[in-house]
């Protein structure tokens, strides 16, 4: 399982100039820099019939089901933004089910973000999402947050037949750098 992460320093980003036609004077945008990314990933299985990695259990809505990947991210200031995304590759068994895939940051008990995604019977489904989310405050003086990420099943038409994972998990995370533009 690929997991890597990556702190870039100032002199990494890019800057961008662009030429104004009307006046000739160069025009300088502002910077984002890129300070951190991190991520988890899990290759699909790749053959037929599908092996399940992980049975996604049966639970209420927004309360963490399976761990299904684990990111950490540093050196994040309020005034930054965090962007988050992710891709989930599922099967719907023998039976038709509604999944909710949970972002919780730290040990919070709100998810900082879910989204809800239902498969037919015997139907492979990619769930992917995107979030993102300024004015993160952190007590450690690293700036530092873990997202995990969580699957569970609020919904099966069949008692007892949960969906499974079958790959990708593919789960990544960005601090931007001063977001006031």
């Amino acid at each position: 399982m690929p997991k890597g992460h990556h702190h870039l320093e100032s002199n990494e980003s890019s800057s961008h100039d662009s030429s104004s036609s009307h006046s000739g004077r160069r025009n300088r945008r502002p910077e984002r820099l890129l300070k951190w990314f991190d991520f988890d990933e899990t290759p699909a299985n790749c053959t037929a019939p599908f092996t399940p990695m992980q049975t996604i259990p049966s639970g209420s809505p927004c309360t963490p089901g399976i761990l299904l990947a684990t990111i950490t991210l540093s050196d994040i200031n309020p005034d930054d933004r965090v962007f988050i995304e992710g891709t989930v590759g599922w099967l719907s068994n023998t039976a038709a089910a509604t999944v909710q895939f949970l972002i919780i940051r730290d040990n919070e008990p709100v998810p900082v973000y879910s989204i809800v995604d239902t498969g037919l019977t015997g139907t492979a489904v990619a769930t992917s999402f995107h979030h993102s989310e300024t004015g993160v405050l952190t007590t450690n003086p690293s700036g530092t947050h873990v997202y995990r990420l969580y699957a569970t099943t609020i919904f099966t038409n069949t008692p007892g037949v949960f969906p499974v994972v079958i790959g990708p998990i593919s789960f990544e995370g960005q601090v931007i750098d001063e977001n006031n533009t």
